[in-house]
């Protein structure tokens, strides 16, 4: 099994992104799974060397190693990079898409306004900051995830995997590294959970065998004083300490002397803990689609 830590560097990292990067790392240690390491630099607006800086920085500081990945920013830039894989992940597309064209159509319509569909008639075509690429979401579309049914037709529209600007969506970039990296076992917040079911449907579509066998971790959040997400949009820096996460993790697992967890050893030492959080995401998802 490999699993892997993917910070996003649109932002400083803040105590969710700690709280994920650290659980990952526990859980991957208990059952001996691989870590990877892969810095999501799709969006090339966003993503600033001071912010990949901040993600070595943090891991350093966490003490958290990985077995693969960028070893330090250069190592990064050069070799691991997402905008050095746009033409790359630009002909895979192509050529998936040329098996299932009834899938995929051209939208020329903005972000804010959903197109439900009505650019597949004007046949249009690709052009960079004018058009866009995207898959159509069939109504009845479902995806079993753990005990759950995803409807994604009622959740959300038709996905945009091909950016007007001329790079590859999130969900696109995401998934064709970890069906390439061969990665089976993600942990991820609470808040993606419905991402994870887009994930598979997307994987079913693309034939992905890899992905669809992997197992998910979907983890509660840390919240802001005002009950919300925290974001890097809205410049949630961390004011937690190491310490706090490790006591919010102890939480998460069941261990009911959280606040005397000072280190990763302590919570890795709760092995019947870690057995019993991991027991509840054991079964393999299936992937579940209205054909």
């Amino acid at each position: 099994m490999i699993t892997r830590i993917a910070p996003t560097p649109s932002g400083y990292i803040h105590a969710g992104n700690v709280l994920n990067f650290t659980l990952t790392y526990i859980l991957a240690k208990h059952i001996g799974t691989k870590i990877e390491l892969r810095i999501d630099d799709i969006d090339q607006n966003r993503s600033k060397m001071e912010y990949i800086d901040d993600i070595f920085k943090t891991l350093q500081k966490l003490e958290l190693t990985w077995d693969a990945g960028a070893k330090n920013r250069d190592d990064f830039l050069k070799n691991y990079s997402f905008s050095k894989k746009q033409e790359i992940f630009f002909a895979k597309l192509n050529a998936l898409i040329k098996l299932n064209p009834d899938d995929f159509y051209i939208c020329k319509c903005p972000r804010n306004k959903p197109c439900n569909g009505g650019c597949a008639a004007l046949k249009l075509e690709l052009e960079k900051n004018k058009t866009a690429l995207k898959m159509r979401i069939k109504n009845g579309a479902m995806v079993k995830l753990g005990e759950k049914i995803v409807d994604l037709g009622k959740i959300m529209g038709d996905v945009t995997l091909w950016q007007k600007e001329g790079f590859a969506s999130y969900h696109l970039a995401s998934l064709f590294s970890d069906e390439e990296r061969g990665i089976n076992f993600i942990v991820r917040g609470v808040d993606l959970f419905d991402s994870s079911a887009l994930q598979l449907y997307m994987a079913k579509i693309f034939g992905f065998e890899n992905f669809l066998k992997t197992t998910f971790v979907h983890h509660p959040l840390i919240l802001d004083e005002k009950g919300g997400k925290l974001s890097k949009t809205k410049g949630s820096l961390s004011t937690f300490s190491n310490g706090e996460i490790l006591q919010k993790i102890a939480e998460i697992l069941g261990i009911k002397e959280f606040q005397a967890i000072k280190s990763k050893a302590d919570i890795l030492s709760f092995k019947d803990k870690l057995d019993a959080y991991l027991d509840k995401y054991g079964v393999k998802f299936e992937q579940c689609v209205d054909s």
